[in-house]
Order: C-alpha cells, then structure tokens, then sequence
C-alpha cells in the first residue's frame, strides 16, 4: 500500500511539472500552423484578384463596389481600440469560401489563354475553417483597391482573442507592436 502510494505521489508530481511544457508546445503549434493558414491565405487572394484582374474583390461580377472585408467562419473577435470597427462591420463583407472555394458570386470562369480574365478555382482544396483558437479570419481586402499609404493584411486575433491591429494599418505603424495578432500583408 505505501508502495502506491508513493507511486501515485511520482506520477502527480511528475505530471504536474509536465503539463505547464505540454502546454506551451501545444500553444506553439496552434501558432505555427496559424501562421501557415495565413500565409496559404494570403497567396490564394492575391490569385484571385490577379486572375479576376482587378485591383480588389468585387461583391459580384456586376456590382460597383469592391468588398471592404473577407472573413472566415467562427467567433467575431473583440478589437482593442473602437476606430478599429471596420474588422466587424457587416456592409461589404464577403466569405473566404464563397470566393475562393465555391464561387458563389457567379464570376466567369477563365477562359483560357494568358490576357483573359475570371475565376479560376478552387483556390483551396477544403473550405477554410476557424482559427486554432476558434475564431475567424479577416482581411481587409478592400485596402487593396485604395493602396496609398494603407497596407491590406490577412489577420487573425492570435490566443487572446483580441485583434490589435488597426484596420486601416499605416506603413509607418508596421513596426508596433500588435500584441499577439497574427498577420500578413496582401500585397
């Protein structure tokens, strides 16, 4: 009795020093492949808006507008500053999967040849889904159209769940500190 007693003594404290690690690995890869998606993300848009051969995103191949915003599915993440609504505005958003996986605006398909225009998908293999947090994607997609001194990026809240960066992003903030936001520049 005493001997398992000792036994399960070991193995507590052997598991308590072994979770904290267990879980800053885990944390790490949750990171990591965050990152990885946002990269794939980034290089799939710029596709897209290369082969519908305009300077952003439509809502539809007639419409006037170009979208402002492109999101994922999950939770809305809260933003750290009000001026920065715009990442949870719902005017002129468009779904990620609905443009690059199933197409559902309607573009024409590409016809072929190297000068001509349209949609060219899937860009992804399997719709996107949430972060590794749970919450979705975004990108202000709309910023590519505007240019100037904005940067359009590809973001997520990172494990806070909080996005920090702002949405119309400056070249000249590029270098803050965004706390724990995932990013990357559309370019």
């Amino acid at each position: 009795m005493l001997q398992t007693a000792a036994s399960l003594a070991a193995l507590g404290i052997l598991t308590a020093t072994t979770a904290p690690v267990i879980e800053r690995y885990m944390n790490h890869a949750k990171v990591l492949k965050s990152k990885g998606e946002i990269k794939v993300l980034a290089s799939v848009l710029q596709l897209l808006v290369n082969d519908l051969g305009e300077n952003g995103v439509r809502r539809s191949p007639d419409a006037r507008d170009y979208l402002s915003l492109m999101v994922g599915a999950g939770d809305v993440p809260t933003v750290e500053h009000a001026e920065d609504h715009e990442w949870n505005e719902m005017e002129t958003v468009g779904q990620f999967n609905d443009y690059l996986v199933t197409n559902r605006p309607g573009f024409s398909p590409k016809a072929g040849g190297s000068l001509t225009f349209g949609w060219d998908g899937p860009y992804l293999q399997t719709p996107l889904g949430t972060d590794p947090w749970g919450n979705r994607y975004a990108a202000s997609i709309g910023l590519l159209s505007e240019r100037g001194n904005l940067v359009p990026v590809i973001v997520n809240a990172g494990p806070d769940g909080v996005l920090s960066i702002p949405f119309r992003l400056r070249y000249d903030q590029m270098e803050q500190d965004f706390g724990d936001d995932i990013y990357c520049i559309l370019r």
